[in-house]
Parts: C-alpha cells; structure tokens; sequence
C-alpha cells in the first residue's frame, strides 16, 4: 500500500483525501437529518396524539352537555305535566265535593282524568292519583273503590 501511495502524485492524494472527508461530512449530515426527521415525526405524532384527544374530550364534552340539556328539559316537562295534573285533579275534587256529586261519579272522573291524560302524553309511561285514605271523598271505609 505504501508502494501505491508513493505512485500517486500529490493531486490525487489530495483529491482522494477531500472526496474522503466530502463522504464523511454527506454521511454525517445525512445521518444527522434522519436522525431530526424521526425526532421530530415523534414529537409531531405526540403533539397530533394530544391534539386528537384533546379535541375528542371537547367533543364528548359538548355532547354531554348537549344531551344533559335534552334530558333536563324531558324532566322538567315531564315534572310540569305531572304538577299540572296533579292541581287539575285537587280542582276537580273541590268541584266535586262543592256540586256535591257522588263519590262514584268522583271517582270514575278521576279515572277518566287520569286515562286522557296518558293518551295526551305519550312519553308517559304511567300515571297514578293516590289520597290518603277518606281523603278523596270518605267513602273508603263502605268498600268503595281505590284508585
């Protein structure tokens, strides 16, 4: 090798010698680049990550709210009907016992009541009138009927 080295004029030694630090330095540099490229595809996959479920928790969250709202209003509708109905039923009482009407005519009104009021809300699944005993017209004790 030494007998080779000592063959090439001084040119080639020094442009075989360059093109060699050129190659390291490309290597290097090339090196250096994937090495960044794959830094940085991972720190764009982890901001992008945190991004996405940042992004879906406000989602979820504004859905959430959204359907709390829907739930909230079906309750408070529902909670209105059943008050409403519940002073329509203490008025037709008052009524009742003001015109003196029969217990049995009361109470078949009631059920009546009680029967339009389900056909007129459909989203109710049931609903019930109970008093206390006597307390609707006194005829509990004869064996009339409760409702």
């Amino acid at each position: 090798m030494l007998l080779f080295s000592n063959r090439l004029p001084i040119l080639w030694k020094i442009t075989l010698l360059a093109g060699f630090c050129l190659l390291a330095v490309v290597a290097l540099l090339v090196g250096h680049a994937v090495y960044r490229m794959n830094a940085d595809t991972s720190f764009v996959k982890m901001s992008v990550a945190q991004m996405l479920e940042t992004s879906a928790r406000e989602r979820m969250k504004k859905e959430a709210d959204v359907q709390a709202l829907t739930i909230k209003n079906y309750m408070m509708s529902s909670y209105q009907e059943g008050l409403n109905f519940s002073r329509q039923v203490v008025l037709q009482r008052r009524q009742a016992h003001a015109l003196k009407l029969s217990p049995q005519a009361l109470r078949e009104n009631l059920h009546h009541q009680v029967k339009q009021a389900l056909e007129a809300n459909p989203q109710l699944l049931s609903l019930y009138i109970v008093f206390e005993k006597d307390q609707v017209d006194g005829n509990d004790k004869s064996g009339g009927r409760e409702n």
